[in-house]
């Protein structure tokens, strides 16, 4: 899956992370619950004949965070700063997060890649350092993942291309963050009494075989900590006055097995025998507070030097530091300057990196496996594109219908805090103008699609917006549907000029009938006063087919701007142009949403959004209709198939802002059609 070794300069207005259109971010993964710990860990140890009974009693270090990895929030907020920061830079590419061991699996997030339009992606595991776990079995586990969508017969999945961003265990930002960190806790220790700890710098054990299969290529996995640890100490005033050392945590396997060492807790202790008074510990391998981080080193670590009587202070990791965030943003933006130039896909920065039959093999002599960005294991090579190529099987554009879309138009990421409600899905689309902010619930925009367009928020908001999604029963005889189906053309333009007359417009005609008893037809109407809808109405229902057509559900609602972002609007209103299915349903917070706090609804919502990330094609509009009807919000989602409009709902099952809903009913779900051809049906 290697990249042409040339490629058009994509010019100063261009997205600085061009050729690419999206970024994969390669993380562990880890359990969102109590029901998650165990699978999970069956994942996390596949394959290594570890017999549940074990796995549980490493399945109680999960006990304390109810049963949820921290590795899911850092995660978050990591994606977040870095997507911001992209942002700030000008690129419009969305991160995307793939998982090795939990939800969202690569395959998952692949699959949501291609059906996002995206072709080309750049990939950037979370781990700093190069070795088998870090940094190769990623790649073989998103060629997997791909190889999968391929065999499924998922189209467009050939064509992806995935590329690894470089190394950065020696980037500036990420070791000026980790310098700051260990200068801040040797401060911590000082104010305490301890004018001298002894730095002790911890990574993750990894196996002695492992390690020995990084040295073939003369940078193995120890010698890139003690470098980074080099860089470090220079940053640090008086770092040459104290003592330091490299260890380990983490390890795993059986007691044969040999894995780097020293343990931390085994360095500590021989410490503490030593005489010395006070450690630091400085978790330089992680980028995140892990699992490892919070258990193995606050929690063990923490009570070895507490039973041996020595201060304790463990520094920071870089999570969303400024500096190291700033340095991620670059070293994307540089990689893909370097794409543009026409460099080898395979090259990362890191010439000893670069050679995949010796780098990062899990043991000596191993035989690579296929692995993405890596020319000379002879995989199958797939077109690349600069641009999103999805295919969509959109239906005929409606003659009345103005309303098409903006090219970021956001899929349904349920939970939009800005709604009020923010249910299933969030607002449709960002307005695509300079200087706009993230999304609160963490979600960005979208993939460019030719047939959106941009709009200008702060134009939207200060305008009224009145919509109404209306349901018949079809109840013409036999007979009165063939005359109208002869004089389909005829009839169609006569109801559609009536409508067209009371200055509303139609975002579509949908044929409903067959998902459920009594509804056969849906329309829904937009116009910028809620008179103008009711006279549309009276139009349609006067018509020749009107007259037959008895109301099953009717559901009116209106834009108000967005409780936490004003800048972030409903699909229908956002640019983005219909789609070829559409699910329509009203929801009701319960009576103490409103009550919360709003950084608690906050939270949960962007725990909505996030977990609907997947799902950028869906385009969604949540519509507030207190006082309009039954209901306090409508919400609609528009995708191109209907897999899709059923996916990002069965995503939001579980989610906790699910809970403070106590109506969702009914469900109203059909194809959009031209008014003709459902009278030709």
């Amino acid at each position: 899956m290697t990249a042409p070794h040339s490629q058009p300069d994509a010019g100063v207005n261009a997205d600085p992370l061009a050729p690419y259109d999206a970024v994969l971010l390669c993380n562990y993964g880890g359990p969102d619950g109590p029901g998650a710990v165990l699978p999970f860990m069956r994942n996390a140890t596949n394959g290594r004949g570890i017999p549940d009974e074990r796995l549980m009693e490493v399945a109680t270090h999960y006990e304390n965070y109810g049963g949820v990895s921290p590795i899911i929030a850092r995660t978050n907020e990591l994606m977040g700063a870095l997507q911001n920061q992209l942002r700030t830079l000008g690129s419009q590419v969305p991160i995307y997060l793939g998982n090795r061991n939990w939800h969202p699996f690569f395959a998952d997030t692949l699959r949501a890649l291609v059906h996002a339009g995206h072709r080309r992606i750049l990939m950037l595991p979370t781990a700093a350092y190069a070795s088998y776990s870090g940094c190769r079995q990623y790649r073989e586990d998103v060629w997997a993942a791909r190889q999968k969508l391929i065999d499924e017969g998922v189209v467009g999945a050939e064509e992806l291309t995935v590329e690894r961003a470089p190394l950065y265990y020696d980037d500036p930002g990420f070791i000026a963050a980790n310098a700051q960190a260990v200068e801040r806790a040797i401060d911590e220790l000082k104010q305490q009494g301890h004018k001298k700890p002894h730095l002790l710098f911890v990574t993750h054990s990894i196996p002695m075989g492992m390690q020995a299969a990084t040295e073939n290529v003369g940078r193995d996995y120890a010698s890139q900590h003690l470098e980074h640890i080099e860089a470090l100490l220079n940053q640090l005033g008086g770092a040459q006055d104290l003592e330091w050392e490299l260890s380990y945590c983490s390890r795993s396997g059986p007691p044969q097995a040999k894995w780097l060492e020293p343990d931390v807790n085994d360095s500590i202790e021989r410490l503490a025998s030593e005489g010395v008074k006070s450690v630091v510990v400085a978790p330089i391998g992680f980028i995140q507070d892990h699992m490892e981080v919070v258990h193995d080193l606050d929690t063990e670590a923490a009570e070895t030097a507490a039973e041996c009587g020595i201060g304790f202070a463990r520094a920071a990791t870089a999570g969303v530091d400024e500096k190291f965030i700033s340095g991620l943003a670059a070293l994307l933006v540089g990689r893909a300057a370097r794409a543009r130039a026409g460099a080898d896909p395979d090259l990362t920065g890191h010439a000893w990196h670069d050679e995949p039959t010796k780098c990062c093999l899990p043991r000596p002599g191993a035989t690579p496996q296929p692995a993405i960005s890596q020319a000379d294991l002879g995989q199958p090579q797939s077109p690349k594109s600069t641009e999103s190529t999805v295919s969509h099987s959109a239906s005929k554009e409606n003659a009345m219908t103005t309303e098409s879309a903006h090219p970021h138009a956001h899929g349904g990421h349920p939970g939009h805090p800005g709604h009020g409600g923010g249910h299933p899905g969030h607002g449709g689309g960002h307005p695509g103008h300079p200087g706009h902010g993230a999304h609160p619930t963490g979600h960005e925009d979208g993939p460019a699609d030719p047939r959106d367009h941009e709009v200008d928020y702060q134009e939207v908001n200060a305008k009224e917006h009145f919509f109404l999604h209306a349901v018949f029963t079809d109840t013409r005889d036999l007979q009165t549907q063939r005359e109208q189906r002869e004089g389909a053309s005829d009839l169609a333009k006569e109801i559609e000029e009536a409508i067209a007359a009371t200055g509303t417009q139609v975002r579509g005609f949908y044929n409903v009938e067959g998902f459920k008893a009594g509804a056969d037809f849906m329309v829904w109407f937009y116009a910028d006063s809620a008179d103008k809808v009711q006279a549309a109405y009276r139009a349609l229902r006067t018509s020749k087919l009107g007259q037959y057509l008895k109301p099953v559900w009717n559901a009116m609602s209106a834009h108000i701007p967005a409780e936490f972002d004003a800048s972030h609007l409903p699909a229908c209103l956002a640019g983005a142009a219909p789609r070829r299915w559409l699910a329509v349903y009203p929801f009701v917070r319960t009576l103490d949403w409103y009550y919360l706090n709003p950084n608690r609804r906050r939270a949960m919502l962007r725990e909505h959004g996030m977990n609907g990330r997947d799902y950028l094609d869906v385009k969604v509009s949540t519509l507030a209709a207190f006082a309009l009807g039954d209901y306090e919000w409508t919400l609609s989602l528009e995708a191109d198939t209907l897999d899709r409009v059923m996916g990002v709902l069965r995503k939001q099952r579980a989610v906790e802002a699910r809970v403070y809903t106590r109506i969702d009913t009914p469900f109203y779900t059909g194809e959009r059609m031209e008014l003709e051809d459902w009278l030709r049906r």
